[in-house]
């Protein structure tokens, strides 16, 4: 019943069958947590305005864009590629190392 299932169908279905709807709940519960989540993030704003004016400014359009997740997904790119560069420097230099070490002998 929690997910769903009417009950006439629930006493045709075996366990199995019923995954669909089992899977279908989840995404509803997680779809409606996020939906919280974001109206949370409506109120903050619209508190933080109103107590704080110009300092603090609601937004002009939605959180969340197609936009917003390009650029968090640049920056992210960049970031992976800034640790990449680091760990093989060290990498490099810990070879160069244990090369001279081995070359001395």
């Amino acid at each position: 019943m929690t997910y769903g299932v009417p009950y006439v169908l629930f006493w045709h279905l075996n366990p199995a069958k019923l995954k669909p709807f089992k899977l279908a709940y989840e995404h509803q519960l997680e779809r409606d947590n996020r939906n919280a989540w974001n109206q949370g993030l409506y109120i903050k704003a619209a508190v933080c305005s109103a107590l704080l004016g110009k300092k603090a400014k609601y937004p002009d359009k939605p959180f969340g864009t197609a936009e917003e997740a390009k650029e968090v997904t640049k920056e992210s790119a960049e970031i992976a590629a800034k640790k990449f560069d680091a760990w093989t420097k060290i990498y490099n230099e810990r070879f160069k190392k244990n090369d001279a070490e081995l070359s001395s002998e």
